[in-house]
């Protein structure tokens, strides 16, 4: 029942995991990592370009945001819906190789890319059964979080305060 966060505290972080060869830099400087294919700032950086003609190069740009892409797939625009789709098929693919792995009871889906809402969690189921293993599949539940995009900052204040509570330290 507790976070697994391994030697040193990164396990879990999936963003630097490399999947193609090609496409965005990530902000690690991993060109076609998951970071690169799926967040919310290069769903839409991706989303920009395409829509320009343009190639998929270039480091993303962590300031944008995926809301305006959320926004043109509500109005229906097929670029931005298969590029939500595409993404969390991306990260569905990568979950299902984090659950084959390390054999998890649950996997929590957390950041500004849960509010892309159906399209990208569609794209996810679908990433996910094309990768997951029978067996871990049948023992895992993959979520989206509870607290939303906010989940990771919201997390870190209850572990500094854990920690500073074991100090036995009180703010």
């Amino acid at each position: 029942g507790k976070l697994w966060r391994g030697t040193t505290g990164t396990a879990g972080e999936i963003g630097p995991l490399l999947l193609v060869g090609r496409g965005l830099t990530s902000t690690w400087g991993q060109r076609g990592s998951l970071e690169a294919l799926c967040s919310g700032p290069a769903l839409m950086q991706t989303y920009d370009l395409l829509k320009q003609g343009l190639p998929l190069r270039g480091r993303v740009n962590s300031e944008l945001s995926a809301h305006h892409l959320a926004q043109a797939a509500a109005e229906g625009d097929p670029l931005a819906r298969r590029v939500i789709v595409r993404g969390g098929r991306y990260l569905g693919r990568a979950v299902a190789a984090y659950v084959n792995i390390i054999n998890p009871e649950l996997i929590i889906v957390g950041g500004g890319v849960t509010a892309l809402g159906e399209l990208f969690w569609s794209g996810l189921e679908r990433g996910y059964r094309e990768g997951v293993l029978p067996q871990p599949a049948a023992a895992c539940n993959v979520v989206p979080a509870a607290l939303g995009s906010n989940a990771g900052l919201i997390g870190a204040g209850a572990m500094v305060f854990r920690h500073r509570a074991a100090e036995r330290f009180w703010l």
